[in-house]
């Protein structure tokens, strides 16, 4: 079985990295290994002792770069462990596929340009300003992309900017080539492996655009978690892992083992997504976890208390990586100040805000 199984935990992820089926479908919880288990699974299909398959033939798809730039680190890491015939296996997000099959030459709309989009629009068509705020107007054509809903004078009059402006936008790609295909305008490569992370975050098209890349002969591994779903603004499809599990024969797989952390944190997860029709985590993990139940009476109570909670953390694990979140702008400012006050410079302190300077209109329209 070579080094693939080595370290390997539970009974999902075994199954994720051997099972010799058409389709798999992973829901995978967080801490769950779906990556882990993607990996492994993308060495045994290259490995000469597993299914001995050319890297050119198989697909790794991810939502976005930082993670297809995670996996292609990850599974190079392990084949420098095997001898394996030809390339790597091709490791892209779904619109550099896009790009590369479509072939043209695109001027993308970059994010800050598509806020200008929505406002020159809703400034030049009053009807339209009448139906829509801002916000309304960002989501409705998001959900006229993905295909959940029907928003056709909107769309039309974004299209007469992006025509005005010389431009395309992202999301526009997997549709476009997804057209291309059905009408055979466009042939693209098909894959005998397909295996595709974090499916949840994909809008439907981007879907079965993915599915369409599958050779006649090949494989699909989709993986994911619904209750990771947090793309709803750009109109992915929570429920995509479900509808291919009704629609076709598959393995399906539930990675519910938590690989990464103590019983008493999955404890406090699980009782957090109670409501959640999935079913709970179970740990794995002999290690010892700290939860702190607080509660203060006043915001600055609550500042001055949490400071006190992160600095002692941080100087109790100083080589272990932190993160704090909080949800107010000023609140975050508070607790940033009452920190820096604390500490005395002994720590970083970083506060990413989406009203920062950076985000304001006079710097967008400098870059512009």
């Amino acid at each position: 079985m070579g080094l693939r199984n080595d370290g390997v935990r539970g009974t999902a992820i075994p199954r994720l990295i051997n099972a010799n089926v058409d389709v798999v479908v992973g829901e995978a919880g967080a801490g769950g290994g779906k990556a882990f288990g993607l990996v492994r699974r993308v060495e045994r299909i290259l490995a000469p002792d597993g299914l001995d398959v050319p890297g050119e033939e198989v697909l790794v798809a991810a939502f976005n770069r930082i993670i297809a730039k995670s996996l292609d680190n990850d599974i190079r890491h392990r084949l420098e462990q095997i001898n394996y015939c030809g390339q790597p296996p091709i490791i892209r997000t779904i619109h550099a596929l896009c790009l590369e099959a479509i072939g043209e030459e695109f001027r993308l709309l970059l994010p800050l340009e598509r806020e200008a989009m929505v406002y020159d629009v809703l400034e030049q068509f009053p009807d339209l300003a009448k139906r829509y705020d801002y916000r309304g107007a960002f989501q409705a054509l998001a959900d006229h992309e993905a295909g959940h809903a029907i928003h056709t004078d909107l769309w039309q009059a974004s299209q007469r900017w992006l025509v005005r402006h010389r431009a395309q936008l992202l999301s526009e790609l997997p549709g476009l080539l997804l057209n291309h295909l059905k009408t055979g305008d466009v042939r693209t490569k098909t894959y005998r492996h397909v295996l595709v992370d974090e499916f949840q975050d994909l809008t439907p098209g981007e879907q079965e655009l993915v599915r369409r890349l599958v050779a006649t002969d090949g494989s699909l591994v989709a993986l994911g978690d619904p209750r990771q779903s947090i793309y709803a603004f750009r109109g992915n499809d929570r429920e995509g892992l479900k509808k291919i599990a009704r629609e076709t024969a598959v393995e399906p797989l539930v990675l519910e083992e938590c690989q990464r952390c103590p019983a008493s944190i999955v404890e406090a997860a699980n009782e957090l997504m109670a409501l959640y029709p999935s079913k709970p985590m179970k740990p794995t993990s002999s290690e010892r976890g700290e939860i702190q139940v607080l509660h203060w009476g006043t915001p600055q109570d609550e500042v001055e208390g949490m400071a006190k909670v992160i600095l002692a953390s941080v100087k109790a694990y100083p080589h272990d990586r932190h993160l704090v979140m909080t949800t107010r702008r000023q609140f975050g400012l508070m607790l940033r100040h009452e920190l820096a006050a604390l500490a005395g410079g002994d720590i970083a302190i970083e506060l990413n805000l989406s009203e920062a300077t950076i985000d304001s209109w006079p710097v967008k329209e400098a870059f512009l």
